[in-house]
Order: C-alpha cells, then sequence, then structure tokens
C-alpha cells in the first residue's frame, strides 16, 4: 500500500488535500487512468526520495529546538561547536538556531581544531526564528575523523542547553559533535567583536550546526600512508618496473599510483597501470617528490575498471627499491573494496621486470615492493580540475588592495588555496582572493591557487603583485635601532639617526620623543620640521648613564606619512668610569748641548687610557733651560685620544741640569711627571795650522784651498797672498773634516797648479 499526502496551493489560493492510495497491482481497466495517475506520484516520491538520499547532512535535524531559546544581554560573542566526521566529505555551509530577539548580522565561521579560518560567510534572508542557514562561496574539504569547530557571531540573546556536553555527544552518522574532552573541549565560545576563534568552553550546546556532504568518491588505497617497509633501500642501481597484482570488489576509477621511496631512490619515476594480461592502460611521472616516504601521481584522466578483476599498477626506477621478502607467498592484503592478492590467487604478485622503458612486470618473487594506487569507487568518472583562466598580475597604489581570481572547471564541489610566495593564506578559499591594504614591502610578492576536487589537484599560475608608492610623504629612519654600547656612568655619547622622507609630498614631523630609561634624550630638532621629498633630517639621540646597568628605551617619531609612530629601540650599557693617563716616554735625556744652543726636540705622548674623558687642567715644566710646547690647556681627551707635547733644552751655562715636566689632571694619580735632564758645554774655538815648504821658483807668495770633498770643489780661504810658509784657518765648525790644497804665484800673477793634498778633522 502507497501512502502520500499533498497539499497544493491554487492560485485561487483554495487549498486541497488529497489522500491517495495505492491500487491493486494489476489494476482493472477502469482504474487506468487512476492507476496512472498513482504511478506519477510514486514516481514523484520516488525522485523526491533519491533526492534526499544526496541531500546534505546535518548534526541536528531542523524539528531540534533548543531548552533555553533566548539567554545572553547584548554583547558581542563567537559561540561553536566540535565535530568530527566518520567519513570525508565537503562542508557546504554553517547553521544555527535563532531566538526573535538573535537580531543583528550574523557571520558563521569554520575552523580547524587549533584555530586556522577555514571559510566565513555572511548570513542573509534570515528568518524571523528558527534555523538560520548560510552555504559557503565553495564548500570546504574535511578529513574524516579529524576535530573541526563551526561557530557563528552574534550580537546577543543567544539559544543554548547548558552543560548539554558534560557527559555526551551529539550522533547523526557521519557526523558527531564531541562529548567535552573527547579529544576536544567542546561548547565553545569567545566574547569580543571581530572573527575570533571561540576557545573557551563551558561544555554547552548553542545550537550551531554545519551542512556536510559526504564525498561519495573519497580515494582508497590497500596501505594507509603509515605503512612503511620492512627493508626501505634495497638493489643497486639498475632500472626495473616494481608491481602489485590487485582486484577491486567494486567497480570504480584508478586514479593514481603510489610507492614508498627511501632517500637513494632518486631519478625520474613513472607510474603505471596494467591490464593482467599486459595491456598499458595509463602512465604518468612523477612531479614534486620528497626525499622519503610515501609518493603519488595522478593520471590525467582516472581508469575505470571492472569489479573482481586483476590489474597490476607499477612503477619504473633506477635502483634502490623497498621492500618485504616473500611478503605475498602465503597472503594477500585486504582493506576492502582493495585485495592486493597472494601469490597464486588469481594471478602471480610481487611482480616485476629488469630493463629500461615501459615493461609489463611479468616476473615474480612473491615480495612486496610497495608499490600501491588510489582507486575512488563510482559508476561515473569525474572530471579532475582544470584552470581556463589563470591570475593575472595586479598593480595598485600602497594602501590599496588587490584581487586575483581563476576560472578553474571540473567536478564540483571544488576546493580552492591560495597561495602567497608559495605559502598558504588562512581563509582564502574561495576562486578569487583579495589582499589586505598593501605596502611597499608586498611588491613583488607572487600569489597562486590550488584547486582541489575528489579527482586531482592542479595549480595555478604564479601572478605578481606591483605595489607602486604612495602618492604622498612617506618615512624611513636609518636604523630601527640604536646601541650605545657600554658608556661610562657620567659620560655621555651621541648617535645620530637620520629620518628620510621617501614619499612625493613634504614630510612633517610632529613629534619625537624618548621613553623609557631616561639616560636617553634627544637633540637635534626644532619641531615642528618639515621635510621634503629626498630631504633628511637628522635627530641626535644621547645616552647618559647614571649608574651601572643595562638601560633600554625608544624613540618615537609621529608624522604625516603613518598612522602610527615610527619607533626606533634604543639600548646601553652604564658601566664604572676610569680616568688614567699614560705618558710616554716618562723621562728625556738631551745629553751635550753647546751654550746658547738649542737641543733637538723630543716628543712625549699623552694618551687617556680609560674610559672616560679626561680634564688635564695644567701642564707646567720646571727648570730654565726647558721648555714644552703643544699643550696649551686646559684640553680634554676622550679615550685613547692622544696629546704631543714637545721638549727642547736650551743651556745657558756649562755643567749638568734636570727638570720635570707637570701633567696636572683629573686622572689617578695625578699629577703625571716626565723628568728631563742634559748638559751644557761651553764654546770652544778650533783651528787648523798649515805649513808648507818653499817653491824653487821665484814667487811672490801663496794662496791656500779648502774643500769638505776630498779631492775638488776647492775655494780659496785667504784674501791676499801669503808671503810666508804658514797659514792659520781659524773659520772652521766643530764636527766637519776639511781637505787642503796650495798654489804659488809668481810676479807676473802666475798660478801654480794645487799642491798634494792634506786633510784636518775638527773635533
Amino acid at each position: 500500500m502507497l501512502d502520500a499526502r499533498f497539499l497544493f496551493q491554487m492560485r485561487e489560493k483554495t487549498n486541497l488535500s488529497a489522500n491517495v492510495q495505492g491500487d491493486p497491482l494489476t489494476p482493472t481497466k477502469k482504474n487506468y487512468l487512476k492507476y496512472a495517475r498513482h504511478m506519477l506520484v510514486y514516481l514523484l516520491l520516488f525522485l523526491g526520495c533519491g533526492s534526499h538520499a544526496a541531500a546534505q547532512k546535518t548534526i541536528w535535524p531542523s524539528t531540534a529546538t533548543p531548552a533555553v531559546g533566548d539567554v545572553g544581554a547584548n554583547g558581542p560573542v563567537e559561540l561553536g561547536v566540535s565535530f568530527k566526521s566518520d567519513v570525508s566529505g565537503y562542508i557546504t555551509g554553517i547553521r544555527f538556531y535563532k531566538s526573535v530577539n538573535n537580531t543583528g548580522t550574523h557571520l558563521g565561521h569554520l575552523w580547524n581544531s587549533t584555530g586556522t579560518l577555514l571559510a566565513t560567510a555572511t548570513f542573509t534572508g534570515e528568518s524571523a526564528s528558527g534555523w538560520q542557514q548560510v552555504n559557503f562561496s565553495n564548500p570546504v574539504a574535511i578529513s574524516a575523523n579529524t576535530v573541526y569547530v563551526a561557530s557563528y557571531y552574534t550580537t546577543g540573546h543567544w539559544s543554548v542547553d547548558w552543560s548539554y556536553f558534560a557527559g555526551k555527544g551529539a550522533d547523526n552518522a557521519p557526523l558527531h559533535a564531541l562529548a567535552s574532552g573527547n579529544g576536544a573541549g567542546n561548547g565553545v565560545y569567545v566574547y569580543g567583536n571581530g572573527t575570533a576563534f571561540p576557545n573557551v568552553t563551558n561544555q554547552s550546546n548553542y545550537w550551531v550546526d554545519v551542512a556536510f556532504t559526504p564525498s561519495a568518491s573519497a580515494q582508497q588505497t590497500i596501505w594507509p600512508s603509515t605503512a612503511t617497509p620492512a627493508s626501505i633501500d634495497a638493489g643497486a642501481n639498475g632500472p626495473v618496473e616494481l608491481g602489485v597484482a590487485f582486484k577491486s570488489d567494486v567497480s570504480g576509477y584508478v586514479t593514481g599510483v603510489r610507492f614508498y621511496k627511501g632517500v637513494n631512490n632518486t631519478g625520474t619515476h613513472l607510474g603505471h597501470l596494467w591490464s593482467s594480461t599486459g595491456t598499458l592502460l595509463a602512465t604518468a611521472t612523477f612531479t614534486g617528490e620528497s626525499a622519503s616516504g610515501w609518493q603519488q601521481v595522478n593520471f590525467s584522466n582516472p581508469v575505470a575498471i571492472s569489479a573482481n578483476t586483476v590489474y597490476v599498477a607499477s612503477y619504473y626506477t633506477q635502483g634502490h627499491w623497498s621492500y618485504d621478502w616473500n611478503y605475498f607467498a602465503t597472503s594477500g592484503v585486504d582493506n576492502a573494496p582493495l585485495h592486493a592478492l597472494a601469490n597464486g590467487n588469481g594471478a602471480a604478485n610481487g611482480v616485476y621486470v629488469y630493463g629500461n622503458g615501459t615493461v609489463f612486470p611479468n616476473l615474480t618473487a612473491q615480495s612486496n615492493y610497495w608499490v600501491d594506487l588510489t582507486f575512488r569507487s563510482g559508476s561515473s568518472s569525474l572530471a579532475a580540475p582544470t584552470i581556463s583562466t589563470q591570475p593575472g598580475n595586479q598593480t595598485v597604489v600602497a594602501r590599496q588592495s588587490a584581487t586575483f581570481a581563476v576560472t578553474a572547471g571540473g567536478t564540483a564541489p571544488m576546493s580552492y588555496q591560495w597561495q602567497k610566495n608559495g605559502a598558504s593564506i588562512a581563509g582564502a578559499t574561495s576562486a578569487s582572493y583579495t589582499t589586505p591594504a598593501t605596502t611597499t614591502t608586498d611588491n613583488g610578492s607572487t600569489f597562486r591557487v590550488v584547486v582541489s576536487n575528489a579527482a586531482g589537484t592542479i595549480t595555478s599560475t604564479a601572478a605578481t603583485l606591483t605595489v607602486a608608492a604612495l602618492a604622498g610623504p612617506g618615512i624611513q629612519v636609518s636604523s630601527s635601532s640604536i646601541n650605545f654600547g657600554n658608556d661610562p656612568v657620567g659620560t655621555n655619547t651621541s648617535q645620530t639617526l637620520v629620518v628620510t622622507n621617501t614619499g612625493t609630498a613634504v614630510l612633517s614631523l610632529t613629534q619625537v620623543t624618548a621613553s623609557g630609561s631616561t639616560a636617553f634624550t634627544l637633540g637635534g630638532l626644532s619641531l615642528p620640521m618639515s621635510v621634503s621629498p629626498g630631504q633628511k633630517a637628522t635627530i641626535t639621540a644621547n645616552f647618559l648613564p647614571a649608574s651601572i646597568g643595562t638601560a633600554s628605551g625608544t624613540v618615537s617619531i609621529v608624522s604625516n606619512a603613518s598612522a602610527t609612530p615610527t619607533s626606533v629601540s634604543l639600548s646601553g650599557s652604564g658601566i664604572a668610569a676610569t680616568y688614567t693617563l699614560g705618558v710616554s716616554p716618562t723621562s728625556l735625556t738631551f745629553g751635550s748641548v753647546t751654550t746658547g744652543t738649542s737641543s733637538t726636540s723630543q716628543n712625549v705622548a699623552v694618551t687617556n687610557t680609560g674610559n672616560s674623558k679626561v680634564g688635564i687642567s695644567q701642564i707646567a715644566v720646571s727648570g730654565t733651560e726647558y721648555s714644552v710646547t703643544g699643550g696649551s690647556t686646559p684640553v680634554t681627551l676622550s679615550p685613547s685620544q692622544t696629546l704631543t707635547l714637545t721638549a727642547q733644552f736650551h743651556p745657558a751655562g756649562a755643567g749638568s741640569s734636570n727638570g720635570i715636566i707637570s701633567i696636572a689632571s683629573n686622572a689617578t694619580g695625578s699629577p703625571a711627571a716626565v723628568s728631563l735632564s742634559g748638559t751644557g758645554v761651553a764654546t770652544v774655538q778650533h783651528s787648523v795650522a798649515l805649513t808648507w815648504g818653499a817653491s824653487p821658483s821665484s814667487v811672490s807668495g801663496y794662496n791656500i784651498y779648502r774643500s769638505t770633498v776630498s779631492g775638488s770643489s776647492y775655494i780659496k780661504v785667504n784674501s791676499s797672498l801669503v808671503n810666508g810658509l804658514s797659514y792659520n784657518d781659524t773659520n772652521v765648525q766643530s764636527g766637519s773634516t776639511y781637505y787642503y790644497v796650495t798654489t804659488a804665484v809668481d810676479a807676473a800673477g802666475k798660478e801654480s797648479s794645487y799642491s798634494n793634498q792634506v786633510s784636518a778633522a775638527i773635533p
């Protein structure tokens, strides 16, 4: 008996209720029309049931109602539920139960268990009360037996069952709202405006739900991804095809091939699918492999296979494969609907063949070479995602947003994950992505999207974002931090901070302050200050520690280039001050100096060897025969700075003479002293007495010649002819050697050649 009730709304707004009962299976002739009508109703009901079977799943039915419909004063709060699914699938939307006072804008959110936002949507077209639902622009893929959180944002007057999850959950397979503590806290919430992860719990049911579509095409494998070989690396380098013979209890599609890889299993790998007789059904090249572990490649088109029929999945490698010897000798592996066959149970297993190229592996050693496949049951093929319109490059001005979009095809539902510079962007799971307000640091960033469905995954080309500088002032500081290092207590150290206007309009500095330790001060600015585009302004930062220890602070620069002040961190350490002078040498000896003359100058180096400035108040010299220059006082020496003093000895009389250079300062051990000594010697008049033999010729007299060079450059020293045979040269200098010759001159004035040369050394 078929009993169906319908309620039709007629154009005249007349309600008609019809109670239809089925007739006997063999209708009479007079009931043909009535029977046909009933069969149409039955068909409609059957189709309706079919539609319902594919409908979205929820945790609670639409007839469920809260114990407390309205609670909580006005105030922003995010309310959620922790849940998981027995099977993989797609969350298509969020539901919540609404009281009549729960007004305002409501937002639905989906999170993973650690707080990463997976999707968001704004509720629209709400009814006054009861269950409300919003669908995401793109369904979000979730994994089986994994905890997620669904939540919604409201401004108050929410519904609740207190302590609902204290000792139990809610089960409507495949969905499960968890009992609090059974893998996650439940009855989660968090107060505050904005999109915030609800991570606080009091175990209550706030009547939040999900809309879920199971993935009827979820891929299956023979071995889980946690399975590992007994031997990871075997077999020297050499080309070989390794495979596994398998069958499925149900018809479906092989979407790809998997194999376990050791770190030495390098080179290009190829995945193959064969019939049991060696017909190649599909091939693909592995890409993007990890160093080790399970690797997978998807065929460009899934391959249909028949139930209870043997096939072979294999991969090509150049050596160092993984294995378990004799794995298939007596038993296979069963992970329904897939079965890796025991050797001889309908086919040989642990198959292989050596050689280059694509060759059917028809030899067996009954071993497991850890080859697997990905399988999806079903009677119709899914279309893997394709991209018809790639994301395009975008150019914006700083503070503007940029939007990247992709057009993809394939079997729905499709999931999207946008990436920036190769890293996934939280919540960017739509066909388009709009960036937050950009800055110049985003210039050159690349954006791409990974598009997935049950049949596969595809990654778009990367689009480049160009961010032009904002048409306005820009601010850039020469350093984000200033470290003064170790500074003696009481000593001021300064460093400069350069501010550059990197924009295209005048930069106005309205406030520059130093906060933190009072040891830090600023100078060099008269505010407000205007800095033209491309120009610079200099700020002087000072550190004057009053005590020993570390100090920190911050320079804050308020300008029209940024909504927030530009900050520069300050640091330094006050250390104990040391005041010391080094004097070198500590004594000067001038030796013997002729009275009435001055000695050669000698220098004294006075160096600040401490860590603090030393003030020299006086430089004095005792002993009237000594002088010191180069030390004008008062003078201040910074650490490591040197002052050079020049000393001379001016003896007035014969005999020894002593003196002291005294250097008075604030250094330890002041005054520093340099001892002086020298001897004055009286002037001695030297002369050279020359004699010679008479010329055998008749002469009128003789000339005497002298040189300081032996054998040449003679100069006459007598002013008139010498009539005698001797001459006394008194114009000589101590320490010199002279060379003499004579000539004879007759009455006619003729002069002979030079005589022999004699020399005289003057002491």
